[in-house]
């Protein structure tokens, strides 16, 4: 029997938020509540918490869409602290390809210099990345650090929350943020932050779920991004007003190709159960193992510069290009 929704449940966080962009209260429920999962069982591993989201409302405003109320920050960063790292590393092969990508769009984009990879996991992204592009990473889940550190060294990997790290001012030539901005309590203020860390001319790189996107818009309250640890859901229109707003100008906006297994493709489309020890084990058969691009149109890949004159992109880092929307 399938559990109740519950509809009762004291949250966390009890409390209603503004909107995170423009500071009104006045939102609109679009999504409600379908969490099911009682707080000391929530499970933020890959799998863990499918189907299940706090009520997602949209603020009457600016149309920004957000979960509301959200769990409570320091509740989050328990759930993040001890997320496990045993399906993503299961993936690594396909994983390390879109890694591979990644570090080549960056490289294509900015000079050589110090990279910062906030939510950087197992560290498959800096890894892939030349030398003269030296890592720092930022991972709260203990396990995933771990991993990290085996393949960048002790000291390139910061494991705790970014706010309470101590990062220089002005000294990133890239700061990149791959699917993690909708897992923040306070997005707009940590763009802010980031942006002050990245050397004038270096360029902020992220990927996120676009709400606008056909996809979403088809599928609905049955999106799959609607999970229970993304806080925040944009579209173009909003994340270019946010990032703005932080002082920085927005080059490109695209959609974003991942890599994954068949296997990995048919778990989470519910046609397979998932394997408690990952896709990496013996007696899958080649086909299972086939690695496949997927691109949904329903992912952001946005590309954003911090200028380095008042009048427009400076010269400090950032390779310009005539053609930069990015395919």
């Amino acid at each position: 029997m399938e559990a109740p929704l519950l509809k009762d449940r004291i949250f966390s966080s009890p409390r209603l938020v503004p909107c995170n962009l423009c500071g009104t209260s006045a939102c609109r429920e679009i999504f409600p509540s379908t969490l099911r999962t009682p707080d000391e069982k929530a499970d933020f591993s890959v799998f863990g918490s499918a189907g299940e989201h706090p009520p997602v409302v949209q603020c009457e405003q600016c149309g920004l869409v957000y979960a509301n109320p959200p769990d409570d920050g320091e509740w989050l960063a328990r759930q993040y602290l001890r997320t496990p790292v045993t399906h993503y590393l299961a993936e690594k092969g396909a994983r390390e390809q879109t890694a591979r990508a990644d570090a080549a769009l960056v490289c294509r984009h900015v000079s050589p210099g110090p990279v910062l990879d906030v939510g950087c996991s197992a560290g498959l992204f800096l890894h892939a990345l030349p030398p003269e592009y030296p890592p720092l990473g930022i991972e709260p889940s203990v396990a995933a650090a771990t991993e990290a550190r085996k393949l960048l060294g002790e000291h390139a990997v910061i494991n705790m929350p970014l706010e309470k790290t101590e990062l220089p001012q002005n000294h990133f030539q890239a700061i990149t943020l791959w699917d993690v901005i909708e897992h923040l309590s306070d997005p707009a203020g940590t763009v802010r932050h980031l942006v002050s860390r990245l050397r004038p001319g270096g360029a902020l790189f992220l990927v996120t779920p676009d709400f606008g996107s056909l996809f979403a818009r088809l599928t609905g309250p049955r999106w799959p991004h609607l999970v229970r640890h993304h806080l925040f859901f944009f579209t173009q229109r909003s994340l270019t007003k946010l990032l703005e707003a932080s002082g920085l100008r927005v080059l490109s906006i695209s959609t974003h190709t991942c890599h994954f297994s068949l296997r990995y493709l048919l778990e989470r489309a519910g046609f397979l159960a998932v394997s408690p020890e990952g896709n990496g084990k013996k007696g899958h058969s080649p086909l299972m193992s086939a690695i496949v691009p997927v691109n949904l149109g329903d992912a952001m890949l946005v590309v954003a510069v911090k200028p380095s004159l008042p009048q427009g992109i400076g010269q400090t880092g950032f390779r310009c290009q005539r053609r930069c929307r990015i395919t």
